[in-house]
């Protein structure tokens, strides 16, 4: 029974898509100039042009977290609007990225609801599937030790 109309989130996905796309690219252009950066270079152009590009990273990183989680907010609610039984109310797909300790299961949890809610509402089965287990790995480890390098700098003497 469909309690109310499915909202279209296509959009929504095309732009996240792009957005992560885009990040990615430009992640590895920096990576790519940061290995030709010297690091003693304070005046060269090319240290000029690496801090744009990490200021451009860092909004381009931002707007993509915003679009990525106004998408997954909107497949989760649409999950119960397809007469689908959520653990959560939607809102918590948006929150859970950004309350301590809870932003570490949570996020993982309501997606698996959405691939798993997605799959059995178009084929009528549920899928085991590692690939969402190590994207919530990947992601972890990333975010983690993106805090501890960002924690070590922050104490360094030296560039």
């Amino acid at each position: 029974m469909i309690i109310s109309t499915v909202l279209d989130n296509s959009d929504r996905a095309k732009q996240a898509i792009m957005l992560l796309w885009a990040t990615a690219f430009l992640l590895a252009f920096f990576t790519l100039l940061n290995l030709l950066v010297p690091a003693d270079a304070e005046d060269d152009l090319l240290a000029v042009v690496q801090g744009i590009v990490a200021l451009v990273l860092l909004g381009l990183s931002i707007i993509t977290a915003v679009y990525f989680i106004r998408w997954f907010r909107r497949a989760y609610a649409n999950l119960k609007r397809a007469g689908r039984r959520i653990q959560h109310d939607d809102g918590w797909a948006a929150g859970a990225w950004f309350v301590p300790f809870l932003n570490l299961f949570r996020p993982y949890s309501i997606m698996k609801e959405v691939w798993n809610g997605t799959f059995q509402l178009a084929y009528a089965q549920q899928p085991s599937h590692p690939l969402l287990r190590w994207w919530w790995i990947i992601f972890v480890l990333t975010s983690t030790l993106g805090r501890v390098a960002n924690s070590s700098s922050r104490h360094a003497e030296t560039a």
